[in-house]
């Protein structure tokens, strides 16, 4: 892997990077601080805002973390939401085209009650602001689940048990969508295709990269005061319908399952679905991961014609591209295990010589950067400094072994 000089990690340049791209995306909307996740992507974006968040708290900025969660709370799905307000793009189908697109009805207000919109719209020509999007056909289960991680981290960083008060209505009816999700009764959230982060790659059924997500929202809800189901239950399904001892399967459905390797299999580790020895074993299996200037999202990489709605060729965007955001999140996995070098080295590939921000993603063969200006990825790197200075201060894990799919 080819990688910049280490040594910024000690002078701060990495961390001062990582705030200048966060501060370059602070906005104000109708009244409430607002960060979005680049000048490319104006507006609120709920899992990208969550994803900030953790990071402002692992960096000391509590302060913005808690009016950003507050402000989640005006744009969560509720019955009596005026269906206009919503637009649904339907782009869980393969061969989408802008006809797909369509207005909720008030059933479906009703019936997808609790979850957050994937984006608000500020700034578009062709929507009035404040336009809620959905971008498949219901809300995406992680960034609902990312609001209850977020706001339980807060409340452990501040003491300040006042947010819970305040919004523990609207957190037991996030909680309430992520259980509805649930379709077969198996403690497992159930999804159409496209409803995640990898909004390309068209993983649906159970995915496990939810399922982590999941499992970190259910342990929420008890220092949050919310009522959900048992965590060791939920657990225990996660790792007995998607671990096998050859690895984890990135998602399953009735019909079909992938056993590509992702690199969001590190939240296995990050919410406690695995244990310290088990984490490490999944570590030797991400190393398959690395290209020249750093880890891909995923291997192998898909031909274009099975991604969807947009066809990214390989090492495009999310086809086994490298993303600054989930590059963070491996790099918090490898620091919490004791594999500093790995971390540093993870950490270093999302900066360049020269280069004064964070950017969203960077091709793995030449080392191209695209999109700059990225806070998500800023929020996920402050998040990986933390673990980091966590790591080199004695937090180590424990050796490997294969992972037991009994549960």
């Amino acid at each position: 892997m080819h990688i910049p000089e280490v040594d910024h990690v000690y002078s701060g340049a990495w961390e001062a990077q990582a705030w200048q791209t966060i501060e370059h995306n602070v906005r104000i909307f109708r009244g409430e601080t607002i960060v979005q996740p680049s000048p490319s992507y104006e507006g609120l974006w709920a899992r990208d805002t969550m994803i900030i968040a953790l990071g402002l708290l692992d960096g000391g900025r509590a302060d913005l973390a808690g009016r950003l969660l507050r402000t989640w709370a005006t744009y969560q799905i509720r019955p009596d939401d005026a269906p206009g307000d919503y637009v649904l793009l339907n782009k869980q189908r393969l061969n989408w085209a802008p006809g797909e697109i369509s207005c909720p009805d008030r059933a479906w207000l009703q019936d997808n009650r609790g979850g957050l919109a994937t984006s608000v719209y500020v700034g578009r020509d062709t929507f009035p602001d404040g336009t809620r999007e959905i971008y498949s056909c219901h809300p995406d289960p992680d960034s609902t689940a990312w609001w209850l991680i977020a706001c339980r981290r807060y409340i452990e960083a501040t003491g300040d048990t006042l947010l819970a008060v305040e919004l523990r209505e609207p957190l037991q009816a996030a909680l309430d969508n992520l259980v509805r999700r649930d379709s077969d009764g198996d403690l497992l959230v159930e999804q159409c295709p496209n409803e995640d982060w990898a909004d390309h790659m068209r993983r649906h059924g159970k995915v496990t990269y939810t399922q982590a997500v999941w499992y970190g929202a259910v342990r929420a809800a008890e220092p949050l005061g919310l009522h959900g189901p048992n965590p060791d239950d939920v657990r225990k399904a996660i790792r007995r319908a998607l671990l096998r001892r050859s690895g984890p399967l990135d998602w399953q459905c009735p019909r079909d399952q992938s056993t590509r390797v992702a690199q969001d299999f590190s939240l296995l580790i990050l919410h406690g679905v695995l244990d310290a020895d088990q984490g490490q074993w999944l570590l030797q299996r991400l190393d398959r991961l690395a290209a020249p200037h750093g880890h891909r999202v995923v291997t192998p990489a898909f031909r274009a014609t099975r991604m969807g709605p947009y066809h990214f060729k390989r090492g495009e965007y999310q086809n086994a591209g490298i993303w600054t955001w989930l590059t963070g999140w491996e790099a918090q996995a490898r620091a919490m295990a004791g594999d500093i070098e790995t971390a540093r080295r993870l950490l270093a590939s999302c900066f360049c010589p020269g280069c004064n921000c964070i950017y969203e993603w960077v091709e793995p063969k030449r080392g191209s950067r695209h999109n700059p200006n990225f806070a998500t990825g800023a929020g996920s790197i402050l998040s990986a400094l933390a673990r980091l200075q966590e790591a080199e201060r004695g937090v180590v894990r424990a050796a490997s072994c294969p992972i037991d799919s009994s549960g």
